[in-house]
């Protein structure tokens, strides 16, 4: 995405150590939500990089991403690359645009500052919210990174965006274990976003070795997700333990650089 404007204010936002904050829903949740409705069996899951509110092309799209995500209906949405008002994004807050034109009531974490970070929308009941901060690691070329984790429908759902440099398979397996460690085994649950990892990486191992399953290839949806004009990569991910997936399928649509999954999940009474 729109991730090399934002080294220089990543290192001013550094972080020492991990950290897992319990945060009250009052303090993350929208003020102005609509009437949730009851969690049903199976809910229809949506992850996507919006890169900001902008295309492959770093043109606005914010109607061509609102128009994406009603046109495939999901329960609950995650977001990476969420903006709420930076300079640098023409000062639009994305998550108050898309969770009012959405009518979805909405729960954010921050990763740099106050104003960018990972977000999830949800239809359905929210509760146990918590932020994972992953340690910083020194230099420019790393931003300070997280997790939002939150309970949907009875599932467990950590929205993450790991590192992004090619050459850091071990800063993302360090956030892999943070994430994990966060986890701590409650079920069910899906760890879900922008990985920047390839099939079969050691970061992804980590996922497996710990019981988690490849969502997207259980239910046969291994299709590239970036770059979303030509895409190549399968970089954008839901890994389920105690769920079963199924109908999923990548989105055609350069509304942001990536394509987002979109699959219905089924927790496992």
């Amino acid at each position: 995405g729109r991730e090399a404007a934002l080294l220089f204010a990543a290192e001013g936002a550094s972080i020492a150590a991990a950290l897992v904050v319990l945060v009250p829903a009052v303090a993350l949740v929208s003020a102005s939500a609509p009437v949730l409705v009851p969690a049903p069996a199976t809910f229809r899951l949506m992850t996507w990089n919006v890169n900001q509110g902008f295309d492959g092309g770093q043109v606005p799209g914010i109607d061509a991403i609102v128009e994406t995500i009603a046109r495939e209906a999901p329960d609950v949405v995650v977001l990476q690359e969420v903006t709420r008002g930076w300079l640098i994004n023409e000062r639009h807050d994305l998550l108050g645009i898309l969770g009012a034109r959405l009518q979805m009531r909405y729960v954010f974490g921050p990763q740099i500052g106050d104003l960018y970070g990972n977000a999830l929308l949800s239809r359905l009941p929210v509760s146990e919210i918590e932020r994972v901060h992953y340690p910083k690691e020194p230099g420019l070329r790393y931003q300070p990174r997280g997790a939002l984790l939150a309970r949907v429908a009875g599932t467990l759902i950590a929205v993450t965006h790991l590192d992004h440099n090619a050459d850091a398979s071990r800063v993302r397996q360090d956030q892999v274990r943070v994430l994990l460690g966060a986890w701590n085994g409650r079920l069910p649950a899906i760890v879900v976003g922008d990985l920047n990892a390839l099939a079969g990486s050691p970061e992804l191992k980590l996922l497996a070795d710990a019981g988690f399953r490849d969502l997207a290839e259980q239910s046969g949806a291994v299709e590239p997700t970036f770059p979303a004009d030509r895409p190549a990569e399968r970089i954008d991910y839901a890994w389920g333990i105690g769920v079963t997936a199924a109908q999923a399928h990548v989105v055609a649509t350069t509304a942001s650089d990536h394509r987002p999954l979109v699959l219905n999940v089924t927790p496992l009474r």
